[in-house]
């Protein structure tokens, strides 16, 4: 420990008692070291008599109100686009209703795609065929209820924004 550490707690009275007498040694010693232990007396008096200071009740609101001064925010834009949302979900519900509705027959066509199709129809026929069809009926109402709930969201954003954010 050094010592100024040590003239600190023996100014605050929380020193051992080897610390204690190992103080004293130096303070024998050394009159600068006394000199400075008288400041350090002096430091400690006052700050033992003042009050802490206590933040107002409002200090973070206060903060929080000056922050946009501070920080002006930048407007930023979506990494994603609007279209390539809108080209996503429309790309995802054609494989959807690919895969529903593709025709499910045991006899070869001659196009171009039936090597490609009957594998895929077959593979999701049978991974379909294993679910049990409440199940398949719950799923269903699951992801059509997400889809209204997301649309009423959106709809009633656009009616509310000016009623929330005044």
């Amino acid at each position: 420990m050094s010592t100024q550490e040590l003239l600190w707690k023996y100014a605050e009275g929380q020193c051992t008692p080897s610390e204690l007498a190992q103080i004293e040694k130096q303070l024998a010693d050394d009159p600068a070291l006394r000199k400075e232990l008288d400041q350090m007396l002096e430091v400690q008096s006052v700050l033992v008599s003042m009050e802490p200071d206590v933040p107002s009740m409002r200090f973070t609101q206060n903060v929080l109100d000056a922050l946009p001064a501070i920080y002006p925010s930048e407007i930023t834009e979506p990494l994603v686009g609007a279209i390539w949302k809108k080209l996503f979900w429309v790309a995802l519900g054609a494989l959807a209703a690919a895969i529903f509705f593709l025709p499910r027959t045991s006899q070869p066509t001659n196009d171009l795609l039936a090597p490609y199709l009957e594998p895929i129809a077959s593979g999701i026929s049978n991974v379909l065929g294993q679910v049990p069809s409440v199940t398949l009926q719950y799923f269903v109402l699951t992801l059509l209820s997400i889809a209204l709930l997301a649309i009423l969201d959106k709809l009633f954003l656009k009616k509310m924004k000016g009623f929330f954010l005044v």
